[in-house]
């Protein structure tokens, strides 16, 4: 009806903006997505949208990418360095370039499941919440 209506123009309406990447970037970004557990069943589209709207982003050495407990607003893909995965104060084990961190979070609008700690300058590709379900709910809607 009517709202069902209005919610499809909502949504279409969303604005996810675009980030340029060179080919190595949009490769990298591909892979690490494909071979991740949770976003390696994305539709072509999906993928290609989801790459297009990622911006990026640079954490200094011993900032915190993310600390366990806090919300989680955003993805990553690591470009470049390296970040160390810790839970409890432990060290879990560190992560190079072509790695998705932080997907649970924003897949399952849940708190942070573990602390990220860059280990140099590293730079990351960084996907927003909102631009994920906005693509999500996009690409549904034209089933």
């Amino acid at each position: 009806g009517e709202s069902s209506r209005f919610l499809e123009d909502a949504i279409r309406a969303e604005t996810v903006t675009a980030y340029p990447k060179d080919a190595s970037s949009i490769g990298l970004i591909r892979d690490a997505l494909l071979t991740n557990d949770f976003m390696k069943n994305l539709e072509p589209t999906q993928m290609a949208d989801l790459i297009d709207c990622m911006r990026p982003k640079t954490f200094e050495k011993d900032q915190f990418i993310m600390r366990e407990g806090w919300p989680g607003t955003e993805l990553y893909v690591t470009e470049k360095g390296t970040v160390e995965v810790r839970q409890q104060d432990t060290k879990l084990r560190t992560i190079g370039p072509g790695a998705v961190i932080g997907e649970l979070a924003v897949l399952y609008n849940c708190t942070r499941t573990a602390t990220i700690v860059a280990c140099e300058t590293t730079e990351v590709w960084c996907l927003e919440r909102h631009a994920f379900q906005a693509i999500m709910m996009r690409t549904g809607m034209k089933r």
